[in-house]
């Protein structure tokens, strides 16, 4: 069940499949592609496209015969309609921006990079273009690298296993970890009805479930860290404070720690929060 989940979390919306006549059509369309026979090549992917209009690759790759040619502005408009019928794949959006780029329209270009990351954050591909983007301009991002304190996994037995981190100075970081493996890992849950008292959360899907777990531990590290009198030096979780104290922490787990289960949630989010995610780039200039 454990391995079923993480396969589920990388699932993402894929348009219905395209016809025989429009893979025929496509195909035929690489082919003039390849030899850069730039017309007969779009008339193929229109041709794919009429058998099948939901068939983003052949929109994709029109626009991609428009900028061959240096159109630029016909690109645009393919691309655009690549994205649409197929929001989820980032070729369209970072094709779409490349060719913002090209017409001189940064700005443009970068607010098409992060549309990508808003549609699909769960996936590296959305955020490359932007981090590429932002080094040129000499403005480079931050990766958040996740590794954990505790990791779960597997011996050669088949027996399940936990091992600390290999930093046991912060003792008040390795149990804290204890309880967030598990919670994201999805080994442990919260029930209001198991008699866990009235102040016992009712949280109804993953999303809650995950930042509930988040809240918790931040907690109980920021406590433990003042009893012990020093300061947080596990870097991850000190950054998650950060996270928490200036009201980014839900930003941060559907940006940094997206899974594709948390989608209705994060739907909510973004519908609730517009320019969230442009405000948390621009202000942390971090990427997974």
């Amino acid at each position: 069940m454990f391995l079923l989940q993480h396969l589920r979390d990388a699932e993402r919306p894929t348009p219905p499949d395209p016809s025989p006549a429009a893979i025929q059509a496509f195909n035929a369309g690489e082919e003039a592609f390849g030899k850069e026979a730039w017309d007969e090549a779009r008339t193929h992917y229109l041709k794919a496209l009429k058998e099948s209009p939901a068939f983003a690759q052949a929109a994709l790759y029109m626009g991609d015969a428009y900028f061959a040619e240096k159109r630029m502005e016909d690109a645009i408009s393919w691309f655009r309609k690549a994205a649409r019928l197929n929001p989820a794949d980032p070729r369209a959006w970072r094709y779409l921006a490349d060719a913002q780029k090209a017409l001189g329209r940064k700005q443009e270009a970068e607010a098409t990079m992060i549309e990508a990351i808003k549609v699909f954050p769960g996936n590296r591909a959305s955020w490359q273009p932007l981090a590429w983007h932002r080094r040129a301009e000499e403005h480079p991002m931050t990766r958040l690298a996740f590794r954990p304190g505790v990791m779960v996994g597997w011996n050669k037995d088949g027996a399940q296993t936990v091992s600390l981190s290999d930093s046991p100075a912060d003792a008040q970081a390795q149990s804290v970890w204890m309880i967030l493996a598990g919670a994201i890992l999805d080994r442990i849950s919260v029930d209001a009805g198991s008699g866990g008292g009235k102040d016992t959360p009712i949280l109804k899907t993953r999303f809650q479930q995950e930042r509930f777990f988040w809240e918790l531990g931040l907690k109980a590290y920021a406590e433990a860290c003042q009893k012990a009198g020093t300061e947080p030096k596990d870097r991850i979780l000190r950054q998650f404070l950060t996270f928490q104290k200036e009201g980014q922490l839900d930003a941060a787990i559907f940006l940094l720690r997206y899974r594709e289960t948390f989608r209705p949630d994060y739907e909510a989010w973004l519908k609730a929060n517009p320019g969230a995610v442009e405000a948390f780039l621009n202000r942390y200039n971090m990427r997974p």
